[in-house]
């Protein structure tokens, strides 16, 4: 074998080499993106549940002055009671001096 022919095998080698490099970069490049793109998925999803969560809390969450007129009211029901069980204790009482 001469050397032309030694460098026309190392050229078809070397270039067949090449193109299997070429074939697994790509590959490997598209896999990468794939998973990029799995991944940037995942994360838009989560940023779309977090703004739902939001929103739920901010239609359902009650702000301080509500929730002190809430207790307020709560307070002036449960005084109510306690007034009326008063007079029911002050009426039974009347009654047991009388007999």
């Amino acid at each position: 074998m001469d050397t032309t022919a030694i460098a026309e095998v190392g050229c078809a080698l070397f270039s067949a080499l090449g193109a299997v490099f070429a074939y697994l970069w790509r590959r490997s490049e598209g896999q990468r993106d794939k998973a990029i793109q799995q991944h940037g998925d995942a994360i838009s999803q989560i940023k779309d549940s977090q703004s739902a969560f939001e929103l739920f809390a901010a239609r359902t969450y009650v702000t301080s002055h509500t929730l002190e007129t809430a207790i307020g009211n709560f307070n002036r029901a449960v005084e109510a009671i306690f007034q009326k069980l008063d007079k029911i204790d002050d009426k039974l009482d009347k009654k047991a001096d009388k007999t």
